[in-house]
């Protein structure tokens, strides 16, 4: 027991000098913290100026479809006669009008990073199958029945941002959609905005 006792008296010395090397230390620069910048009315998106649909007003859209195509599953989002968003398939539920009004921005904001023409042998490559199907669908009617559709295949990379690779409407080219609109359409997907 007594020649415990000299170890101990020998790390409890270590420790009051590891101590009094910790206090008399110079503080660190306080300079090296530098304060939050306050926010401005200005706002940086992080998107570019280019818009899948030019012109499209939000008010106009009829009704949402969100599909997967390779389950067939799907939600539909009408607005009834009085121009308030309902799931015409589902009765007596509410949906969270903010949050619809977030999906018609989506999709009047829509932003592409850049498009192409692409090269039908790689169709596959960017994720639209010889069978149709494709990771997720996009549909919207608008007040005068035109009808719009994206249809977005795989991610991928452009310009260090994730995008997705999708085919709009009827046109030859291909875009590159930014990720996050198209993420944010797949959960009200997953979990439509119903209030009750």
């Amino acid at each position: 027991m007594r020649r415990g006792l000299p170890t101990l008296f020998g790390l409890l010395v270590i420790f009051i000098v590891l101590a009094i090397l910790v206090v008399i230390q110079e503080p660190r620069n306080p300079s090296a913290i530098q304060p939050t910048a306050q926010p401005t009315d200005q706002t940086n998106q992080g998107f570019g100026d280019n818009r899948v649909y030019i012109g499209l007003d939000a008010s106009a859209i009829q009704a949402i479809r969100l599909l997967d195509p390779n389950s067939g599953q799907s939600v539909t989002f009408a607005r009834n006669p009085i121009r308030l968003w309902t799931l015409p398939f589902i009765e007596g539920v509410s949906l969270d009008q903010t949050a619809m009004q977030d999906i018609e921005r989506t999709l009047v904001i829509m932003p592409y990073a850049h498009q192409f023409i692409p090269e039908a042998q790689r169709l596959t490559e960017y994720g639209f199958l010889s069978d149709g199907r494709h990771y997720f669908s996009v549909l919207f009617t608008m007040d005068d029945g035109t009808t719009h559709t994206i249809s977005i295949g795989n991610p991928t990379e452009f310009n260090g941002r994730a995008v997705y690779y999708a085919v709009v409407d009827e046109r030859e080219e291909m875009y590159l959609i930014y990720r996050e609109p198209i993420d944010f359409l797949t959960q009200q997907f997953l979990k439509p905005p119903i209030v009750s």
